[in-house]
């Protein structure tokens, strides 16, 4: 693109390759008032603007830097300085736009049939751009930290199984025999009743202090503070467990529920920051984004295990799975120090969302913090009375079911079936693999049901498998089928998420997603340390451990009952939220679709990728 008219606006859509041309005075500050040169920078409908004053323009080919001062806008507000540096080439002008925070803008540029002259002359070069999240793409602000979380989770699996492994051996057992053969205790508990108290501690530490974190995210400016040091500590937490072992595995379980805890907080930092991507690219464009992180995310998992399973292999500890734990851990620990440092470098600080009361401050933020959850319980339980009250408390149950497939899963497959690491990565692949099946039979069922029976119809599934597999799969003589097992778990993970999903972004008041949004992810973590409790109770007291999965299976028939037994009818649901209108199969099917390729955050509904916590 070549012009010589100055005083021409030249939006240029950098990821689209799109130009479009405005009228210089739609972007252009008419202000006698300057700075170095530089006019102060005016919002517009169409972009930001700004206008440069070169007195002394670089020579051709030659490489220039103009600090000056930069006023940005967000959503209204002055708010940030910045710099700017200009580039010149032998046919163009390029000045790149910096702001911090919370904002950069992509090139901009305007170029001349001639180089510009060497000598001393005065050019006016107009540069604008569209308010993309600063250094990077929104795609790339979230994908680095996400596809961190995604690897983090294979390690948490691996790690578990070791841990199992040395309290079963400190308890003076073998692997796979207890419940059967020993009855031996360490620090007065049973070896998998210990072990799955992990993500009890995990889920209470959350359920209590979720509040507050979500006070700091909404009222206070240290998001992005939050952020970095729950992940820094995540990190350093996965660095000292490289040195478990038999002396030191106690302590490794403790720090391993600390790490759960500060990976759950790092989530919901993450998205936090969803919507206001949401709002900057538009919802279309934001759909294809959250379907390429959450794909991203999925790849990072698979090429995690079979890398660390590849090289336990190639070491020679494939049959040992503390070897093979260090062994993760310490590529995990290399793998965030490089996701969490270039995602969180890439994140932008954000001021405060809303405006505490005068006065409020400390513990008074968290009061304020707690009664805003009170109101917003009690004007759900007025006014939603149909669906949304019993979808909230529905999810409160269900995701206490799905969150325990996973860590209690691990547990029960290594000390009833005696797997090791090797054998529950590839049970965590073939479930990964059963996820996409799971996503593809849900669209089926969606073509014949409305969003509310297909979600029904999920817990219903998982039921069965769990304890169809729990009270069939017992003994190391059945270990391989496990994974054929694994599979048909992976189907009901693959259905459970799109399902919820699309129920909740149909079912979502319109005008209040995002208050909304924030107390459902509460709800998903309330409960999240219930079931993990019950099968280790059950364990301590003697019980094999198929009983507490076949609990945890059995479980979520309680959200399945509300939903079908006390909630109002699929009309009378949308009419209560108002989203009639988006009633229709055509509709429904491509929500579900935005739902799938969010999961478990679906953008549907424009602000309920607003995954913080609780207001």
């Amino acid at each position: 693109m070549e012009t010589t008219v100055v005083d021409t606006v030249v939006v240029v859509d950098v990821e689209n390759n799109r130009d479009e041309e405005l009228p210089s005075s739609s972007g252009v500050v008419s202000s006698s008032s300057t700075m170095d040169g530089v006019k102060p920078m005016e919002k517009t409908t169409a972009a930001f603007a700004t206008s440069i004053e070169m007195s002394h323009p670089p020579s051709p080919h030659s490489r220039g830097r103009c600090r000056c001062l930069l006023s940005m806008w967000d959503y209204g507000e002055p708010e940030a300085f910045g710099y700017a540096v200009l580039v010149m080439g032998e046919s163009e002008a390029r000045i790149y736009l910096y702001a911090v925070p919370p904002f950069y803008v992509i090139v901009s540029f305007s170029s001349f049939r001639h180089p510009p002259s060497p000598t001393p002359t005065s050019r006016r070069i107009v540069v604008v751009a569209a308010a993309i999240p600063r250094r990077g793409s929104p795609l790339s602000r979230v994908v680095y930290s996400h596809s961190a979380r995604g690897a983090a989770i294979m390690s948490f699996v691996l790690l578990n199984v070791a841990l199992v492994e040395l309290a079963t051996e400190a308890a003076g057992c073998e692997t796979g025999s207890m419940n059967d053969e020993c009855d031996g205790e360490v620090y007065g508990l049973d070896p998998v009743s210990l072990i799955s108290g992990v993500p009890v501690i995990a889920g209470l530490l959350g359920a209590f202090l979720m509040p507050m974190i979500g006070v700091v995210l909404d009222f206070t400016s240290y998001r992005r503070f939050v952020g970095i040091a729950s992940s820094a500590i995540f990190t350093i937490v996965q660095a000292v467990q490289i040195s478990v072992g038999e002396r030191t595995w106690f302590a490794m379980t403790i720090l391993q529920s600390i790490a759960g805890f500060c990976f759950t907080i790092v989530g919901v930092t993450n998205y936090a920051y969803l919507p206001e991507i949401c709002d900057v690219v538009g919802r279309a464009r934001h759909a294809r984004y959250t379907s390429r992180y959450v794909a991203k995310q999925f790849v990072a998992m698979t090429v995690f295990m079979v890398l660390t399973s590849g090289l336990s292999f190639a070491l020679g500890i494939s049959g040992d799975s503390v070897k093979t734990a260090r062994l993760s851990q310490g590529l995990i620990s290399a793998i965030l120090c490089v996701l969490f440092a270039v995602g969180w470098r890439l994140m932008p600080s954000r001021n405060a969302t809303r405006d505490l009361p005068p006065g409020v401050r400390g513990v008074g933020m968290l009061a304020h913090g707690i009664r805003q959850n009170v109101r917003t319980i009690m004007s759900i339980h007025r006014v939603y009375k149909k669906g949304l009250r019993w979808y909230l408390l529905a999810t409160m149950f269900a995701n206490a079911t799905v969150t325990a497939v996973t860590s209690t899963s691990v547990v029960y497959l290594s000390a009833e079936m005696g797997m090791n690491a090797v054998d529950v990565s590839m049970f965590m692949l073939v479930v990964l693999v059963g996820t996409i099946a799971g996503t593809m039979l849900a669209l089926l069922v969606l073509k014949r049901v409305n969003p509310i029976v297909s979600w029904q119809y999920t817990m219903l599934y998982i039921c069965a498998v769990l304890v169809i597999g729990s009270q069939t799969l017992g003994g190391a003589a059945s270990k391989y089928l496990s994974i054929i097992w694994g599979f048909f778990v992976g189907v009901g993970l693959g259905w459970f998420y799109p399902a919820e999903n699309l129920l909740f972004s149909c079912i979502l008041p319109k005008g209040q997603e995002a208050e909304i949004a924030g107390f459902r992810m509460y709800c998903t973590v309330i409960l999240a340390w219930f079931t993990p409790l019950v099968f280790g109770i059950l364990v301590q007291k003697g019980y094999d451990p198929k009983w507490g999965m076949t609990f945890i299976g059995c479980f979520i028939l309680i959200p399945a009952a509300m939903l079908r037994f006390c909630a109002g009818t699929w009309e009378e649901i949308l009419q209560e939220s108002g989203r009639v209108d988006s009633a229709g199969p055509e509709a429904g099917t491509s929500s579900f679709v935005m739902s799938f390729a969010s999961s478990p955050v679906s953008p549907d509904a424009s602000r309920e990728v607003n995954e913080k916590a609780p207001q």
